[in-house]
């Protein structure tokens, strides 16, 4: 019996609409590659990014104010959107821009990340070495010291803060029901809660993965490296995520 195709689950914040042409540049791969999307869109997006999502790509979507705070309980819910009752199968969740620049990037990497997805119940796919050191200085400098916490706690080196994960229909069904991180840090809660729940974890290094912020979605390079907010806005992520680490200290 084959397995059911797999679902994408996505969250939009994008106010000045800086997604959309992404969106309808890869429309194509993105129906060719999953069966169904789930979208939770902030109430502050632009109506054509919306739009597009459930009138050409057939996204379930939900709406939600848009709230920093809100970020895990966002991503729950649109893990909640993609899956199907009637046909449970992988879900990979991902920041829409994020998934957008690596199908486009590498479509063969997704591929590849989807089949190693079907041999376990949660797939954390993060930076490779080489993009990881392509990655932005504050980001490279900030998440290195999440990574290695997670690494003296767990025996694993991952890259954790790149937020793309496939999940079984288990997996899934723990998230969404035991997830109570609402902040970005679910990133590291996700993993933990998998695993406490004694469900099989594993590892996908893409090469393909770039970081841009929103505004500069389609940017050939990031240049925000001299901007002291962004790297302010990025030791307070770090810091998020260390504060759930430690809350999962000594949890078998």
């Amino acid at each position: 019996m084959s397995r059911p195709s797999p679902r994408l689950a996505v969250t939009v914040h994008d106010p000045g609409g800086n997604f959309l042409p992404g969106l309808q540049r890869l429309a194509g791969p993105l129906t060719s590659t999953f069966a169904g999307i789930g979208a939770l869109v902030t109430d502050d997006t632009a109506e054509p990014v919306a739009r597009f999502l459930a009138d050409t790509l057939g996204a379930r979507v939900d709406r939600a104010a848009s709230d920093v705070g809100a970020i895990g309980r966002h991503r729950r819910r649109s893990v909640e959107l993609a899956w199907a009752e009637e046909a449970p199968g992988l879900v990979l969740y991902s920041d829409v821009d994020h998934v957008l620049r690596w199908i486009e990037a590498r479509p063969d990497e997704v591929d590849a990340a989807l089949a190693a997805g079907a041999g376990t119940d949660l797939l954390v796919i993060g930076r490779s070495d080489a993009a990881m050191a392509r990655s932005p200085r504050r980001l490279r400098e900030t998440e290195t010291i999440v990574n290695h916490v997670y690494e003296l706690m767990t025996g694993r080196r991952w890259d954790l803060m790149f937020a793309i994960r496939c999940l079984s229909p288990a997996a899934a069904r723990v998230v969404v029901e035991k997830g109570a991180e609402d902040t970005i840090a679910n990133d590291v809660e996700w993993p933990l809660l998998v695993e406490e729940a004694g469900l099989d974890l594993a590892w996908f290094a893409a090469d393909g993965l770039t970081y841009r912020v929103r505004q500069d979605f389609d940017a050939p390079a990031d240049g925000r490296d001299h901007d002291p907010a962004e790297w302010i806005d990025r030791v307070e992520l770090a810091a998020g995520h260390v504060r759930v680490l430690k809350a999962h200290l000594g949890t078998p």
